[in-house]
């Protein structure tokens, strides 16, 4: 695994050994977990993780593992880059700010995938060694070391089993009568301009957009962005509206993962129209899937279809914001509950 390191550093510095130090744990933490990955093992962490931490990380380890020999996969290759943000010292503890760029390639998905994610860890010197505390995500609400350990393995438990069947089930449903998608869907639609617009921007924020990442998350906003690139019209009038111009100029149908949905499935007028669907046979090239990440019953995250059928030609990749992910294999994802927007 390469790891890249720069650095921009602020706070109360102890000595450049710590400095050398606190990097090279959390490299070490990185590449731990990537070479476990593509051994399909569990990471050895316990000598630089608490055993709060440690335990999450071994109930998601398993759970990805246990999901890619579901679907007789494996991760081939595993690259991570590191770019050190801050590093604030106080005492005998340390906060650093993270950016991590992965790329994996799946034996059965035919491109690379793309990652980026911020991460804030928190770090105790404990005998002259340093220890990670916690990893927070803070490209999400997604804190790893303040979950309770039985709660997390009943949720992995239940999401994996969950995520199984519904896989299954999304791959072996039929189109019923009702599903069948007219040859002249796209006459409303330019797909490969959805599809330029992924590839450049999955992890840009371009200005005319905004960044809503601190506003709740960028996923919903992206997706609108695709959809736009591909000639869908911005509705101002009617019951149902979809535009954006600006942060105090936009409908909450443009950034809300609901209000999204509500109005592709509700809207009857002019502009895009989405219907959910049963079968990821009926998915495009810039449909999108939506999914409940925290198991609580509301639908949380928007994301585009990148290749519909490009895991292993039974499965979508997508591309998101909030998590920045271009060709990822829909079952990376720990979701408790999926649905499928056709768009036409």
């Amino acid at each position: 695994m390469k790891l890249q390191n720069s650095s921009s550093m602020n706070g109360k510095l102890n000595n450049n050994k710590d400095e050398t130090n606190v990097k090279q744990t959390i490299d070490d933490y990185f590449k731990l977990q990537s070479n476990a990955i593509i051994n399909l093992k569990q990471p050895h962490l316990k000598h630089i993780c608490s055993e709060s931490l440690y335990f999450v990380l071994h109930e998601n380890t398993e759970l990805l593992i246990n999901k890619i020999k579901s679907f007789h996969s494996r991760i081939i290759y595993y690259n991570v880059t590191t770019e050190f943000c801050s590093l604030t010292f106080e005492n005998n503890t340390c906060t650093a700010k993270v950016k991590s760029k992965e790329t994996l390639k799946f034996d059965n998905v035919s491109k690379e995938t793309l990652r980026i994610n911020l991460h804030e860890f928190e770090l105790s010197k404990i005998k002259n060694k340093w220890i990670i505390f916690k990893d927070k995500d803070l490209n999400v609400n997604n804190n790893y070391s303040n979950r309770n350990s039985q709660e997390q393995h009943i949720r992995n438990k239940l999401s994996l089993e969950i995520q199984i069947a519904l896989f299954r089930d999304l791959i072996e449903k039929k189109k019923t009568d009702l599903m069948v998608i007219p040859n002249d869907d796209d006459r409303n639609l330019n797909r490969g301009m959805m599809r330029l617009y992924q590839i450049e921007n999955w992890n840009k924020r371009p200005k005319q957009w905004g960044d809503f990442d601190n506003m709740g998350g960028d996923c919903t906003n992206y997706a609108s962005q695709v959809l736009y690139a591909g000639g869908a019209p911005m509705i101002t009038v009617g019951n149902y509206k979809w535009y954006y111009y600006g942060y105090n100029n936009r409908y909450p149908s443009w950034t809300g993962v609901e209000e999204f949905y509500d109005y592709l499935i509700n809207n009857k007028a002019d502009g895009v129209h989405g219907i959910e669907v049963q079968s990821v046979n009926e998915l495009k090239t810039g449909d999108i899937i939506q999914m409940d990440l925290d198991g609580d019953g509301v639908f949380n995250h928007t994301s585009v279809v990148c290749n519909p059928l490009g895991y292993n030609g039974v499965l979508p990749t997508i591309t998101s914001h909030s998590l920045d992910r271009f060709n990822e294999p829909i079952l990376t994802f720990n979701f408790t509950d999926i649905r499928l927007i056709h768009l036409r």
